[in-house]
């Protein structure tokens, strides 16, 4: 009996610890383009809820309105992402390069406000759905179920995470980035369009974003309330270590999983507690670790 108990407990915690590493594969591409904008620019991008929010609703209009084909309405996205993108940096931040950063907090952070209330204006406050397109039989592993929607978001992030990775360490615009991210005066002397660094790295990580949000929207609900998941994005990237593209990764299966443990054990007694306990995470990694779990500690010279 004890075993047959055992048995179910641990299969009980395999398939939460699953789940969290479904929502940690999202967390970790929303990680990546964060880490990728502040890298490239030393921009903190606030926005990114927002901006993840706007591409689920873009996709809602094309694939729930207009009825356009799911890999239409993707790519349609990805193209409105980007033209975003250059927006947002040419002319909102690129006249901010080396000012304070609490200016650059402040103007994302109202981008992200004027970004939540064209979506409200245009779209309106009601919860919206997406067409079934992930539908079939649940895959068993074992004993443990994954159903097809599920599936598909660990292989989108998963691609998408090493796609990102090959690209930043074999092609030549790759290292051109990572090199501007580490010295941006060596990177202008040896050559390098930083300007053009800078607006490729914001059409990435705007890209992703918007990508992470239609899964987002498909496994939860499509509300002008989605960019609250975004806010999510920022323990990661600290636990990580917020220079770190690895850390960034890591960071991210490890508040997807632990967090859905915790939802699942200690739910019925704290209400919120997976929104809270990303930050408890944080907060006992920074006390022994102040740069995150792979940052790289900065040393200034007087």
């Amino acid at each position: 009996m004890r075993r047959v108990l055992l048995s179910d407990e641990i299969t009980f915690i395999l398939q939460i610890a699953l789940s969290g590493v479904v929502t940690g594969s999202l967390y970790s591409i929303l990680a990546l383009g964060f880490v990728l904008i502040y890298k490239a620019s030393d921009v903190l991008n606030f926005a990114t809820g927002e901006i993840m929010m706007l591409g689920a609703y873009f996709f809602y209009t094309f694939n729930g309105l207009f009825n356009l084909p799911f890999w239409l309405s993707f790519l349609l996205v990805l193209i409105i992402s980007v033209l975003v993108a250059l927006f947002i940096e040419r002319l909102c931040l690129r006249r901010l390069i080396g000012e304070p950063v609490i200016s650059i907090i402040m103007v994302t952070l109202g981008i992200g406000v004027f970004i939540k209330s064209i979506i409200e204006l245009a779209w309106g406050p009601l919860t919206r759905s997406y067409p079934a397109f992930f539908s079939g039989d649940l895959i068993e592993i074992g004993r443990i179920v994954l159903s097809p929607l599920n599936l598909i978001i660990i292989v989108f992030a998963w691609i998408t995470i090493i796609i990102l990775l090959l690209f930043f360490k074999f092609t030549r615009l790759g290292l051109e980035m990572r090199g501007t991210a580490d010295r941006q005066g060596i990177a202008l002397m040896l050559g390098v369009n930083v300007d053009w660094i800078f607006a490729l790295s914001w059409a990435i990580a705007v890209g992703v974003a918007s990508a992470a949000g239609i899964f987002f929207a498909y496994s939860n609900v499509l509300n002008p309330h989605l960019h609250m998941i975004g806010i999510g994005v920022l323990p990661v990237v600290i636990l990580g270590g917020i220079d770190s593209i690895g850390g960034a990764i890591v960071g991210g299966i490890i508040v997807g999983v632990i967090t859905n443990l915790a939802s699942a054990y200690l739910g019925q007694y704290m209400i919120g507690i997976d929104e809270m306990f990303p930050y408890v995470i944080l907060l006992l990694v920074l006390m022994f670790r102040p740069y995150g779990l792979f940052g790289s500690e900065e040393i200034e010279r007087v």
